[in-house]
């Protein structure tokens, strides 16, 4: 992985700086023209955007549940969650 001076990283989070330059035109009208006291401003907007690195567990989101293997399937899921067993065959 890069880093660079806008972008840095660690084995937690990946930290990059963005700077968003702005452009702020204010005008009046007179007689349907703009008038000439208008002003014309720049604003920069600093951003510090943090991402973590480590990869959360992946959910399903299913469809058509209400059928016997939806139902089957999800009970499947939970018994092996819970770490349930049958105590006869």
């Amino acid at each position: 992985m890069r880093s660079s001076k806008h972008m840095h990283h660690s084995n937690e989070v990946m930290t990059s700086h963005f700077q968003e330059k702005i452009a702020i035109f204010d005008h009046t009208m007179q007689s349907g023209m703009v008038s000439s006291n208008s002003s014309f401003k720049t604003m920069t907007k600093d951003h510090v955007i943090e991402t973590n690195t480590h990869v959360p567990k992946l959910g399903v989101m299913l469809v058509g549940l209400g059928g016997n293997n939806g139902s089957t399937m999800v009970a499947g899921i939970m018994a092996n969650k819970k770490r349930l067993s049958w105590e006869t065959k």
